[in-house]
């Protein structure tokens, strides 16, 4: 049997933007924040460039040197 690994880099495959939003809604209501901390955490995840761990400053960086 052969393995596969599937890898969605650019949410074609899965939205992980609504499954994110999806979370956040869950969290905050977990632990009772409100809706300006669910926006909060959408702006922070940056459509998903942060959930990769990639920091700005470090690809600014990256750009600069």
């Amino acid at each position: 049997m052969q393995r596969l690994a599937l890898f969605d880099l650019d949410n074609t495959l899965i939205d992980l933007d609504a499954a994110f939003l999806l979370w956040a809604h869950e969290f905050a209501k977990e632990h009772r924040l409100s809706r300006k901390a669910v926006d909060h955490l959408v702006k922070l995840d940056r459509n998903g460039l942060n959930r990769a761990g990639c920091r700005e400053d470090r690809v600014s960086w990256r750009r600069r040197g």
